[in-house]
C-alpha cells in the first residue's frame, strides 16, 4: 500500500500545476502555474501505471494466499485455455480460421474507400 501511495503522490507532485492552491501556498518559493494537456497526459499515464501495478500486487497476494491445490487448479485452467480447450477438453477455437473477404462494402464501412480501386483489375 505504501508503494501505491508514494507512486501516486510522486506522479501528482511532478508538476506543481496539479497541486491545489493551498498546497502551493504552503511551499516556499513555489508559485502557481498552468498545466498544458501534454503534462496532464504524462501525469495521468504515471497514475494509471501506479494503479495497475497496485492492482497487480493485490491479485498476486490473493493468489499467493490460496492453498497449493487451488493454485495448481488455476494454473491448469489457464494452460487449458491457452491451448483453446474448454473444461471438458473440447476445442473452443476452430483449427482453421477463414480470412474475411475485403469487399467494397466492407471497405466503405471501415472508411477506407481509397483501397477499393487498389484491388480492382487483378483478375483480368
Amino acid at each position: 500500500m505504501e508503494k501505491y501511495i508514494t507512486d501516486t503522490q510522486l506522479a501528482e507532485q511532478t508538476f506543481l500545476g496539479l497541486q491545489p492552491p493551498e498546497a502551493i501556498a504552503s511551499m516556499r518559493g513555489a508559485r502557481p502555474m498552468r498545466v498544458n494537456s501534454r503534462m496532464k497526459q504524462h501525469v495521468n499515464e504515471k497514475l494509471y501505471q501506479a494503479k495497475t501495478s497496485f492492482l497487480d500486487r493485490i491479485h498476486q497476494e490473493i493468489f499467493e494466499a490460496k492453498p497449493q491445490w487451488e493454485k495448481d487448479a488455476v494454473k491448469a485452467d489457464l494452460e487449458r485455455l491457452a491451448r483453446g480447450e474448454d473444461e471438458d477438453g473440447n476445442k473452443i477455437v476452430a483449427e482453421s480460421l477463414e480470412k474475411p473477404e475485403l469487399t467494397s462494402d466492407y471497405l466503405r464501412s471501415i472508411g477506407r474507400e481509397d483501397l477499393i480501386e487498389w484491388g480492382s483489375g487483378r483478375d483480368e
